[in-house]
Order: C-alpha cells, then structure tokens, then sequence
C-alpha cells in the first residue's frame, strides 16, 4: 500500500476501531502493570521495613538478654554476699560464745585463786599458832621429864695441887 493509495472508507473505519481497541487494551495493560509495580514497591517497601523491624527485634532481644545476664549475675553476687554476711554472723556469734566462755573462765580462776590464797594464808596462821603451841608444851613437858643433874667441877692447879670447886648446873 501506498501512501496516497485509495482507502475503503469502511476498512478504514474498522482498522480505527481496531486500532482504538488495541489502544484501550493496551492502556489497561498498562494501567494493570502500574498497579503490579505500585504493588511491588509496595511489597519492597514493606520488606525493608520487615527486614528493619527484624534488626530491630533482634537488637532488642540482645539487649534484653544482656540485661537478664547482669540481673542474673547481680543477684548471684547479693546471694554470695548475703551468704558471706550469714557467715561473718556465725563467726562473730560462736567468738562472742568463746569469748564469754572465757570471760566466765577466768572470773572463776581468780575466785578460786583468792580463794586458795585466803585459806592458804588461813592454814598458814593456824599451823603456825599449832607449831608455837606444840613447841612450846613439847618444849616445856621435854624440860619436865628430863632428869635434873647437877655437876660439881673442879679445876686442878698443877703447881701448887689445888682444887678449886667451879659451880655447876644442869647440863
């Protein structure tokens, strides 16, 4: 066909119409291909923020993991240093227990020293007035039962042959 070639005006006709329908479904086509790549967007938009709030998630369960740990391990150490101040109680009650113990101990021991002093000071005065008593009657009744002898001396001279008496007492 020609440029300037006769046209059926009724061919030509069906030819627009044609070509009109071809236009409209085109321009569906079209506009259902901008819903598809609106959709699409959409859906990547949406996916990005999925894959955000994932990081996001994830983060979150980092950080709460991180704080049940330290919560974890600061109880433990409360535990741990409650137990060492239940110790450090027991230690000081059973040292106040000795302590007392001793306390009464030695408050006993210095009762019984005085004590022993005061009747070994008693026993000594005592045996010491029973040794004068039995010193002086042993003595006395020993002086009484001995025999009373008398003794004359005398003393020789050599030159000249005397004898001179010397008083004498008991010996």
């Amino acid at each position: 066909m020609g440029l300037f070639s006769k046209v059926d005006p009724g061919a030509e006709e069906a030819r627009i119409k044609e070509l009109e329908k071809q236009i409209d479904n085109l321009t569906r086509e079209i506009d259902r291909l901008h819903k598809a790549i609106d959709d699409k967007t959409e859906e990547l938009g949406l996916s990005d923020e999925v894959v955000a709030l994932k990081k996001q998630i994830t983060t979150l369960e980092i950080t709460a993991s991180k704080k049940n740990e330290e919560f974890d391990k600061r109880e433990r150490e409360l535990e741990h240093m409650i137990g060492l101040e239940r110790k450090r109680q027991e230690v000081e009650l059973a040292q106040a227990k000795r302590d007392a113990e001793l306390t009464v101990r030695e408050t006993n021991l210095d009762a019984a020293t005085n004590n022993l002093k005061e009747q070994m000071e008693f026993f000594k005065s005592e045996m010491g007035k029973q040794v004068a008593y039995l010193k002086d009657d042993i003595v006395k009744a020993l002086l009484n039962r001995l025999p009373t002898v008398t003794v004359d001396r005398y003393i020789e001279d050599a030159p000249g042959g005397r004898k001179k008496a010397v008083a004498g007492k008991d010996a």
